[in-house]
């Protein structure tokens, strides 16, 4: 488990809680990567990004995904990012790289904007049907945090949209 931020266009991970099973993703608090693109924490934190917004942070970036399943392109993340507002969280299956998935969720600060993501990841032979039903819990979960953090209802949906 993971809260992570938006630091220019890198994902940087402030907290990180591993499981005690030997086979598990590394802990990355601390330690920021590039990948904004194709990594759940990083699209969940870009929900609160417009169109023109997110021409200016990645629209001239070469989108070459580490991992087999990640956006090829700009268009190719613009159509990713709407189908994930629309159901309010992220799940990413192998994109950053082979055999991870992660499921991400936006915190909404008391000003409506997305200050960090809540995001779980694991192996996918191991991860991949828990994680891709806990979306709306961890969406859930997120939207919780933000209501501690002052953002209201109407905040927290319309970042979702």
């Amino acid at each position: 488990a993971y809260l992570s931020v938006l630091d220019g266009h890198e994902v940087l991970t402030l907290i990180s809680e591993s499981p005690t099973h030997t086979l598990q993703a590394a802990g990355r608090a601390g330690r920021g990567h590039g990948y904004v693109y194709c990594t759940s924490a990083g699209r969940a934190l870009l929900f609160g990004h417009g169109e023109e917004e997110l021409a200016a942070l990645l629209g001239e970036l070469e989108f070459r995904p580490p991992g087999p399943n990640g956006p090829t392109s700009f268009a190719d993340l613009s159509a990713r990012l709407a189908r994930e507002r629309q159901a309010g969280w992220v799940y990413v299956d192998e994109e950053l790289e082979s055999g991870l998935v992660g499921i991400a969720a936006p915190v909404i600060g008391f000003d409506g904007r997305v200050i960090a993501a809540l995001n779980l990841s694991g192996p996918k032979f191991r991860a991949e049907q828990v994680l891709s039903a806990a979306g709306p819990r961890l969406a859930d979960v997120a939207s919780e945090l933000s209501g501690l953090l002052g953002a209201g209802p109407e905040r927290r949906r319309a970042v979702a949209r």
